[in-house]
């Protein structure tokens, strides 16, 4: 609802099917409208936040190959805030940017890197989400 504030968790996972992954990293920016809350889970992973530039990096490091396959998926969760505006009535905003995932492939020696969608107010993946909750109302 306009001018009340929302707070998500935000859910990244990380799967791999193929060779180890060595330094990887995942970056995303939050739109200027949303804050960054602050918890996140695991707390020994290292996620940083840049409040200038929205950056939001994930120094997720060594992804071993059938992780989220043969053996659990890397996740890390963090929270933001939503304060809509009047303006963005009627409208799923954008929470989170496209989200850029990057790495070294260790067995053949060369970079990747896979890029992910924007996450809307749009929760597909969330069992509670009903068709029309993603837009702000007044």
């Amino acid at each position: 609802k306009a001018g009340e504030k929302t707070t998500y968790t935000i859910v990244w996972s990380l799967s791999n099917s193929t060779n180890d992954i060595e330094n990887a990293e995942v970056r995303a920016f939050l739109p200027s409208y949303v804050e960054w809350a602050g918890a996140l889970s695991p707390q020994d992973d290292i996620i940083s936040y840049d409040k200038n530039t929205g950056e939001v990096v994930w120094k997720a490091g060594f992804i071993s190959a059938g992780t989220g396959i043969l053996k659990p998926a890397r996740d890390i969760s963090f929270q933001i805030g939503f304060l809509p505006s009047l303006s963005q009535v009627g409208f799923a905003p954008n929470l989170v940017s496209e989200t850029v995932i990057e790495g070294k492939d260790s067995f053949v020696g060369i970079d990747i890197r896979k890029i992910k969608g924007v996450l809307t107010t749009r929760l597909d993946n969330d069992s509670k989400f009903k068709q029309g909750q993603e837009k702000v109302i007044q």
